[in-house]
Order: C-alpha cells, then sequence, then structure tokens
C-alpha cells in the first residue's frame, strides 16, 4: 500500500495506509515483502487488502528477524492462502509480533489463515483478534495464527473473533508448534474435525504445549478429535514429540461426533490441573 518492497535493516513506522489493495502476492496494507531484519512500528491500515497469497492487513511477507510492534488494522482480507488481519506470512523463526490488533474480518479460500498472522514466525505476545476469520474449503486457521514454528512461544494473546473451517482451526491457533501461555478464547469454532478453543492440531514429534489458557467459546464440529482446549495430538512413531496441557480451563460448549472432550478431544499428551466447566455432546466417544 505504501510500499512494494523494503531491504534489510530498515524501518518503518508512523505510517497509516487509506488505499485499497487489489489481487497481488505479497500484498500488505503498508508494505507488500520485509526483507531480513525490517522493523514495522506504530502502523495502520484503514484499506482493504486483497491477494493471492501470503496477504496480511499491514505487511504480506516478513523474512529472518523482522519485529511488528504496535500495529493496527481495521480492515478486511480476502484472499487465497497465508492471510492474517496484520501479517500474512512471517515464516521464518526469527519473526516477532507484539502488541498489534485486528479488527477485521479475513477470509480465504485455502489454507493457513489467521487473525493476527497466517504463518506465525518466532514470538507472538499481547496480540489481540476481533474479527471474524475463514477458509471457505481448508485448514490451519486461527484466531491470532493460522500456523505455527517451532521456536518462541504465544503468550498473552486474546481472540475475540468466530473461526470456521473444515479443520485443524481454534481459537489461537489452528496448528501449533510450540508453547501457548495465558492466552484466553471468546470467539465460537466450526467446522469438521480437529478443532479447539486454543490449539485445533499438533502435529507429531512436536514439542508444545497449552499453560493457564481459558476457552469461553462454543467448539462445534461434524466430526471427531474436538476439545476444549486442544483437538488432537497424535504422538508419531518415534516417540520425539511432546505435548502438555496445564492449567487451562474450558468455559464452552464442545459438539461432535466422536473424540470429544472437554479438555483435549484426542491427544497423548499430558493434562494436569485442568478443569472442563462446558457442556459436552457426542453422538459417539465423548469424555467430560
Amino acid at each position: 500500500g505504501i510500499i512494494v518492497e523494503a531491504g534489510k535493516t530498515t524501518t518503518i513506522s508512523g505510517v497509516t495506509n487509506k488505499g485499497n489493495i487489489l489481487n497481488g502476492r505479497y500484498a500488505g496494507g503498508v508494505l507488500g515483502w520485509a526483507g531480513v531484519d525490517v522493523t514495522f512500528a506504530d502502523c495502520t491500515n484503514l484499506a482493504n487488502v486483497k491477494g493471492r497469497a501470503s496477504a496480511g492487513g499491514i505487511v504480506g511477507y516478513v523474512a529472518s528477524g523482522g519485529v511488528l510492534e504496535n500495529l493496527t488494522g481495521y480492515v478486511t482480507v480476502t484472499g487465497n492462502d497465508t492471510l492474517g488481519g496484520i501479517v500474512g506470512n512471517a515464516e521464518n523463526q526469527a519473526s516477532d509480533v507484539i502488541n498489534c490488533v485486528n479488527y477485521g474480518n479475513v477470509t480465504g479460500t485455502s489454507y493457513i489463515i489467521g487473525g493476527i498472522a497466517g504463518s506465525g514466525g518466532h514470538n507472538l505476545t499481547n496480540c489481540f483478534n476481533f474479527g471474524n476469520v475463514t477458509s471457505t474449503a481448508n485448514d490451519c486457521v486461527g484466531g491470532i495464527a493460522g500456523s505455527t514454528k517451532n521456536t518462541g512461544k504465544i503468550e498473552n494473546c486474546y481472540n475475540y473473533g468466530n473461526i470456521q473451517a473444515r479443520g485443524k482451526a481454534a481459537g489461537i491457533t489452528g496448528q501449533s508448534n510450540k508453547p501457548i501461555e495465558g492466552c484466553v478464547n471468546y470467539g465460537n469454532v466450526n467446522g469438521t474435525w480437529a478443532l479447539g478453543g486454543v490449539i485445533g492440531y499438533i502435529a507429531p514429534d512436536a514439542i508444545a504445549s497449552a499453560t493457564n489458557c481459558v476457552n469461553n467459546g462454543n467448539i462445534t464440529a461434524s466430526s471427531t478429535g474436538i476439545g476444549g482446549i486442544l483437538g488432537i495430538y497424535y504422538e508419531a512413531a518415534t516417540g520425539t514429540g511432546t505435548v502438555t496441557i496445564t492449567g487451562c480451563v474450558n468455559n464452552g460448549k464442545v459438539k461432535g461426533t466422536w473424540g470429544i472432550g472437554g479438555i483435549a478431544g484426542d491427544t497423548l499428551g499430558e493434562i494436569t490441573g485442568c478443569v472442563n466447566n462446558g457442556e459436552i455432546s457426542a453422538s459417539g466417544d465423548l469424555g467430560g
């Protein structure tokens, strides 16, 4: 919207965009593509963004070492895959997203779609999403991040938007490979399988956790692996993955076909000190 491409160690601050962005790859309200160690601070986007892939309310793509701080999006982001209310693709493990807020809806036709980040990089901290996040046909959809990498953590983030996807969807992150601490979801989550209030799906061999998180949204699915905190975690045959859920609370209703639980739907991880207050209903296997 303001800049097409920024190179190494660029700083962008105090920028506001009011012009719509249409039909591009690496589309962003302020910047399309950010190189190594680019810093964004105190930027706002007031115009809609439509892109094919890697599209975000503020920036489309961020490479290694980027910092996105105090950014605000008020707009609708639409496209195919890897979309976010703030950043579409922060895929590198060294990119941090801090104190960002999204108020607009994010809608894609494919996968990796988040209220703050489509593909979330290193740390996502103190971020808020108020927009609805939707994939019309696919997976990895979350109120904060669609999918996350295996370093850093998601901490003190809040989602108020409703989530709709085929599967691997949740109020905080659709697919997680990292610790999640002190996060709260208020949005309803609807889909087919692997749905959770905090995490939809954890991949085999992941080292991931949810600690002191709360879900207040209703989780509704037409199939399996549905939980108030976590949907599904399958341990790999090698046994190298470690997943723990500690001190978490579910207050939402959880409804599906089978493999339904107030804390976790289908998991081989460790659950400690958690509380379920929500109503659980299923036509097959379920647990409190």
